[in-house]
């Protein structure tokens, strides 16, 4: 009897988030006046969620599930990810956000960037320092770093992409640690990487930094936490400990069994660390 029970309880868990994940699939994000995607949650002070590369802001709906309990939360598409608008000019994320925070009537926030959109994050905190009154550095990757060792998965990502089979590039991306997550959320991550459009994205309608972040780091005085999971490749551990070091108020923590996809890997420490620090 107790063995049947257990059973069912765990059926209960699992539809449970399960329900969870099908919300967040189906979410409807509103529009704004440039074409950005983005949902907004709760009262308070504003939290800012920026994704990674080859994803989307459904990679936080458990985030936003939890942060808008005491806090107002805007999750966003990048330009051309998503259910955001392509680029049809030059364009940059920092500008997006900037509009976005304008349209919303919004002046001040915490940011939070994970993987590529810490590049995101750490660009508008530098261009705007007096809005962002803290850094949550989750997972980095940032232009101009050269890693010491390139993950083993990077040379066949390079092959497929070159060869344009972008089935095959996103299979090699979902089968190596940077998209390794728990059970239950395999589906919602192959499910952001396979519609995605960040293959066929216009890079050369990005307009580029003439002055690098990774360059001034040393001008961020931003207090910064920076999130690394201990199982995460040898190239982001790295760069967290550069960030720590360049960055003037900055503080790494390393979570035990932590995956590159933090908030989902390590889901209760990740909410909890990121809860003390902009409290």
């Amino acid at each position: 009897m107790k063995r049947i029970l257990n059973a069912v309880l765990v059926s209960i868990v699992i539809l449970t988030v399960s329900i969870l994940q099908l919300v967040a699939a189906q979410q409807q994000a509103t529009k704004s006046n440039t074409g950005i995607a983005y949902n907004l949650a709760g009262e308070g002070d504003l939290i800012v969620f920026v994704h990674g590369s080859n994803l989307d802001q459904r990679m936080w709906f458990e985030q936003n599930r939890y942060f808008a309990n005491f806090a107002k939360v805007l999750t966003y598409d990048l330009r051309g990810l998503g259910s955001s608008e392509a680029p049809s000019e030059t364009y940059s994320d920092v500008d997006d956000l900037n509009h976005l925070l304008d349209e919303l009537g919004e002046s001040e926030l915490t940011l939070v960037g994970l993987s590529s959109g810490v590049q995101v994050a750490l660009d508008f905190a530098a261009l705007n320092p007096k809005k962002v009154n803290k850094l949550v550095l989750v997972s980095p990757s940032l232009n101009g770093y050269t890693p010491k060792e390139n993950p083993p998965y990077l040379s066949e990502l390079i092959k497929a992409l070159r060869q344009r089979d972008f089935d095959q590039a996103n299979e090699v991306l979902l089968n190596s640690e940077i998209m390794s997550v728990p059970m239950q959320h395999e589906k919602l991550v192959r499910d952001m990487v396979y519609a995605s459009r960040q293959w066929s994205l216009r890079y050369d309608l990005i307009r580029q930094n003439t002055d690098p972040v990774i360059s001034n780091l040393g001008d961020i005085e931003t207090p910064t936490l920076i999130l690394i999971g201990e199982n995460d490749v040898s190239a982001v551990k790295d760069l967290g400990s550069l960030l720590e070091r360049e960055l003037l108020n900055a503080d790494l923590v390393t979570v035990p069994n932590g995956r590159h996809l933090l908030n989902l890997s390590s889901r209760a420490i990740f909410n909890k660390n990121v809860h003390q620090f902009i409290q």
